[in-house]
């Protein structure tokens, strides 16, 4: 689990369970991070896996996910690529300044 990118934790975190893990597969190999994501899943982890990769090596995840090898995760790994990624990271910047706005103390205020 340590070689592992990125490691989700949800609000349970006294199980010290990832609820996400994700592989960044930019200048490295996909096969070796699916192997990490491999190694994560067969300890017993129950947890959603992601790869995050650029457009071009979608084909490259396809076919390894295919492998005999990887078969164990062919249906609970999914590959992302940056631009979902970065618009949802747009997104969630807008919602914390929208809600700090919202919840912004008022001048006077006596909370």
């Amino acid at each position: 689990m340590s070689h592992i990118d990125v490691l989700w934790f949800g609000g349970d975190t006294d199980m010290l369970v990832p609820e996400f893990a994700f592989e960044v597969e930019h200048t490295t190999d996909v096969t070796k991070g699916l192997g990490r994501l491999l190694d994560l899943h067969r300890s017993g982890q129950r947890t959603r896996l992601f790869i995050i990769l650029p457009i071009d090596k979608m084909s490259k995840f396809d076919k390894e996910v295919g492998r005999s090898l990887f078969r164990d995760i062919k249906g609970i790994c999914r590959a992302r690529t940056y631009g979902p990624l970065i618009k949802l990271y747009a997104l969630a910047k807008e919602h914390d300044l929208q809600k700090t706005e919202f919840f912004a103390r008022f001048e006077g205020s006596a909370f």
